[in-house]
């Protein structure tokens, strides 16, 4: 294992770089923190593993040994990074003791089978990870992301949306016309969350194929999105909330669709 101490080093500069969403778009390359996740991640295929970075002295830590001679095994480079590097690297408090350098899956959206997310100017990472996770858990078949939704594969949305990200398919659309071209493309029925809207979520028909808009944080789902939905639906509330968290009403609604088509099974683990 090469031993990587100065911070010159062209190979740590470039993982560094992948801390900002401008070089992970032009790199193709993102970060991914942690023994438990990249375990799951090994799980996904070696095809988007592209090196292993071990805390210098933490070679013998739970899991990480397993980890570098499963990277060994797959021909994978695995590097000793001193500490003060390495935790330039990581932006957990507690820090972690490996990080893996993953290429970004090239993916697109196609052959809708259940439910398309589409997410409007979603701006929290951990909002995005959930939903993220929640989405692939539903069995949505990927998320459409209009221009200016936080980046997928930034640390923390990697973080909360666990092995998701390298499973489920996640693109970015430049216009909301690119998003309801896909849509029309797909034949999918298009639903928004509308804390105004008329209908209850139980009593919409969502079932079929569908694409569920979820709006940002602040500002909820934009008017002209909003314009174009073939049903609105709302989350009822009772006292002074006025709305829900936007990975809370995605999983709620999320769910419903899944209800609805009658799928849901219980997975054994």
């Amino acid at each position: 294992m090469e031993s990587i101490t100065a911070k010159g080093n062209q190979k740590y500069k470039l993982w560094k770089s992948l801390l900002t969403r401008k070089h992970r778009e032009e790199t193709g390359l993102f970060l991914m923190e942690g023994a438990v996740l990249l375990k799951e991640a090994f799980a996904a295929g070696e095809d988007f593993l592209d090196a292993l970075i071990v805390r210098t002295g933490s070679e013998e830590a739970p899991g990480v040994t397993e980890l570098i001679s499963s990277a060994g095994r797959l021909g994978i480079r695995a590097f000793g990074l001193a500490g003060p590097l390495f935790d330039q690297l990581t932006d957990t408090e507690t820090g972690k003791d490996v990080i893996g350098v993953f290429r970004i899956p090239a993916r697109e959206i196609g052959n809708v089978r259940n439910g398309l997310l589409i997410l409007d100017r979603l701006q929290d990472p951990g909002n995005m990870g959930t939903v993220m996770r929640t989405a692939e858990a539903a069995g949505f078949d990927g998320i459409a992301a209009v221009k200016g939704t936080v980046d997928a594969f930034s640390p923390k949305v990697v973080r909360a949306a666990s092995g998701a990200v390298l499973r489920l398919p996640v693109v970015y659309l430049d216009s909301e016309e690119e998003v309801l071209e896909l849509c029309r493309r797909e034949g999918l029925k298009i639903a928004a969350g509308d804390p105004l809207g008329t209908d209850l979520y139980g009593g919409a028909d969502l079932s079929g194929r569908i694409a569920l808009i979820i709006g940002n944080e602040g500002r909820g789902i934009s008017e002209s999105l909003m314009e174009r939905a073939d049903v609105r639906v709302r989350i009822p509330m009772e006292g002074k909330t006025e709305s829900l968290n936007a990975a809370v009403a995605a999983a709620i609604l999320m769910y419903e669709t899944v209800r609805q088509r009658g799928q849901m099974t219980c997975r054994k683990n």
